[in-house]
């Protein structure tokens, strides 16, 4: 216990304001996802394509980053491996958020947002295995008690409504493919990989493997096709929403690791749940207030046992 507490007085004595600032980009990004999974179910609602909803708002954020990133800097000089990495980092991100937009109207934007709350622990245990991390029993326990948070909110969630369960398998292969990509984003970040151009490389990879999931299903037309006022004017606000959460997603990797990145979900969960309810009139779920003390106890222990960690990248 005593480990613990000089741990925490080292870091909030302030050594250079570092978990501070993470911590304030954790909240903001983690809003953000939230927020962003009831704008697809709204879209998705008023009949807007799932395809049509991610192809357009990754293109059009990555295309405005790349313009803000060139804006930046003289020269955007992109080697091979940047481009391999924003190609591979692109179709992990792009599969796991056309399933979650899919999935959304068969078991609910709230239920979705609950599984961004899982990659923390399969994150934590890649990390683990590449060395990305060394084990450090009080952010194993942060870890585990942000989870159970999101597994709190989880089983509520599936004993109230009891979504079908081949959407519930397809939703929860999501924080799997989210903790492969976080490792795979901080283990083969390439040198002298810039935040600002990591994030339009990944969301223009994202693009194109939507563009190349709509062409090999047939659906290629319908990214083209106009779905209504009301579609293009959510689909607008999904792009500034993305152009935002995932410029501050690159810098909190780069800051602070896939790990503590990870819990973005958890955050997201929390906020997803509570637009969900507030906006969307789903349900609330019954464990909302326990699962969310959970999680704010694992982001801090998360967040003062860092100091105990291997570099991230």
């Amino acid at each position: 216990m005593r480990r613990f507490t000089d741990i925490a007085a080292t870091r909030f004595r302030g050594s250079g304001g570092f978990e501070w600032a993470s911590l304030s980009y954790l909240l903001v990004v983690g809003s953000l996802l939230g927020v962003s999974i009831n704008i697809a179910k709204m879209t998705i609602e008023r009949g807007g394509s799932p395809l049509f909803l991610l192809f357009w708002a990754t293109l059009g954020a990555g295309t405005a980053l790349l313009v803000i990133a060139r804006l930046l800097q003289n020269k955007l000089q992109l080697t091979q491996a940047m481009i391999v990495y924003g190609l591979v980092s692109g179709a992990l991100f792009a599969v796991p958020n056309l399933l979650a937009f899919m999935a959304i109207e068969k078991v609910g934007a709230g239920f979705v947002a609950l599984n961004f709350a899982f990659p923390i622990l399969l994150t934590y245990a890649l990390a683990l295995v590449f060395v990305i991390e060394q084990f450090d029993r009080w952010r194993a326990i942060g870890v585990a008690a942000g989870l159970a948070g999101g597994v709190l909110l989880a089983i509520g969630k599936v004993m109230n409504d009891n979504p079908p369960l081949p959407w519930l398998l397809i939703t929860f292969s999501v924080p799997v493919i989210i903790a492969l990509g976080n490792i795979y984003r901080t283990v083969y970040w390439p040198q002298g990989l810039r935040p600002i151009v990591a994030a339009p490389l990944m969301l223009l990879g994202g693009a194109l493997t939507t563009g190349m999931i709509a062409l090999f299903d047939g659906q290629f037309a319908v990214l083209w096709q106009l779905q209504g006022a009301a579609v293009e004017m959510l689909t607008l606000v999904q792009t500034f929403g993305f152009t935002l959460l995932y410029l501050l997603y690159f810098v909190l990797q780069k800051r602070a690791g896939p790990v503590y990145l990870s819990q973005i979900g958890s955050v997201g969960a929390v906020a997803g749940v509570c637009v969900a309810v507030l906006i969307l009139e789903e349900a609330l779920p019954s464990a909302l207030l326990p699962a969310g003390i959970l999680i704010l106890i694992g982001i801090v222990m998360v967040s003062l046992a860092k100091s105990a960690s291997a570099p991230s990248s």
